[in-house]
């Protein structure tokens, strides 16, 4: 927990050992990057760790993380990566105040309930995977205001509805994956206006 106490620690990282137990309270105060991947951390993600002004980059993929993602979050985050733990509970409606975020992997969890309409606020995002968790309802007409968006990945959840025309509006497209899932009725046929779809 002394690492808080840094405040010239701007880098931690210490991906692929065997750290064990939580992740300290208030480690990220002065950080900008955190990188905690491929560990085997355990326990909840603290309700501050995401929220601190300087924040940048958080990567916890790979461990054993559980609870909810906490809904306080940086308005600075650039990058967001929490993939292959056993995180429950929705995603936070408040991810539509990191403006600046462009990846956003959450996939490989337990994650419950909707796709917040709030990600269309994060006009840099270029990467959003939410695929391998319990998701359910319709994608929001709002995925389709993210111009930037480069990988769309929503495979095996349980979504349903029509799959969305507005995805026809995100120029810059080149991966799609919505298989495994509750979709009904017909392929948009705009979707052939994706000229970057690969």
């Amino acid at each position: 927990e002394s690492l808080s106490d840094l405040k010239s620690l701007f880098r931690f990282s210490a991906n692929q050992n065997n750290f064990t137990g939580p992740i300290p309270s208030g480690i990220t105060r002065y950080l900008k990057m955190l990188d905690l991947s491929f560990n085997n951390l355990s326990g909840e993600i603290p309700s501050s760790l995401l929220s601190f002004p300087a924040l940048e980059t958080i990567d916890l993929i790979s461990n054993r993380l559980m609870g909810e993602i906490p809904s306080g979050i940086s308005s600075g985050l650039y990058r967001l990566r929490l993939s292959a733990n056993f995180l429950n509970g929705s995603i936070p409606e408040s991810i539509g105040n990191a403006s600046k975020l462009a990846y956003l992997e959450l996939d490989n969890n337990d994650l419950s309930g909707g796709i917040p309409p709030q990600l269309g606020k994060c006009k840099d995002l270029a990467l959003l995977n939410l695929a391998s968790n319990k998701l359910q309802g319709q994608v929001p007409d709002d995925i389709g205001s993210l111009e930037k968006l480069v990988v769309l990945r929503l495979q095996v959840n349980n979504l349903s509805g029509s799959i969305p025309s507005t995805l026809s509006s995100l120029p810059a497209l080149g991966i799609l994956n919505l298989s495994q899932n509750s979709f009904t009725g017909e392929i948009p046929q705009s979707i052939v206006q994706l000229a970057n779809l690969s």
